[in-house]
């Protein structure tokens, strides 16, 4: 049973984490920093690139990104538990997944049309990829483009 929670935190603490990097990092003044700046510019290109030809280049983390966030993961697991770090890994790959296919299919279910609202509608709304209780929770929650 703990490592099923140890599991479920690092998946929940991932997706806040990205929730917040998206919202304060691609969306806010911290991604001016000098520091941050390539991160931020890869998400611009993904919103100018969202759903024209070239949208695979930009919908998926960089390969210098996974090596990033994949060794974040391993280190936290290693100095605090092991399960947490796959936690945080599993929401990793589950955001790349489902991000892949919002994108593929953009207007075709509720949360395909969540994402595309924040794209082409608004985007300091809807910053989760797939948890969207997190905007429901700090107020940036959009239904849609309906």
């Amino acid at each position: 049973m703990e490592t099923v929670a140890y599991l479920l935190f690092g998946h929940f603490l991932a997706a806040l984490f990205l929730y917040l990097n998206h919202r304060f990092v691609f969306h806010g003044k911290l991604g001016n920093t000098k520091l941050l700046k390539r991160w931020k510019k890869v998400h611009t290109m993904h919103h100018k690139f969202d759903y024209v030809k070239q949208w695979k280049k930009y919908a998926l983390i960089p390969w210098w990104g996974w090596i990033g966030l994949s060794s974040i993961c391993c280190i936290v697991g290693y100095y605090t538990n092991m399960f947490f770090g796959i936690g945080l890994l599993s929401y990793l790959i589950s955001y790349e997944v489902v991000h892949y296919y919002l994108h593929k299919y953009p207007r075709s279910n509720h949360l395909n049309e969540f994402h595309y609202y924040h794209h082409r509608k608004d985007a300091k709304k809807n910053f989760a990829t797939f948890w969207t209780f997190f905007d429901k929770m700090f107020g940036t929650y959009n239904k849609g483009s309906k």
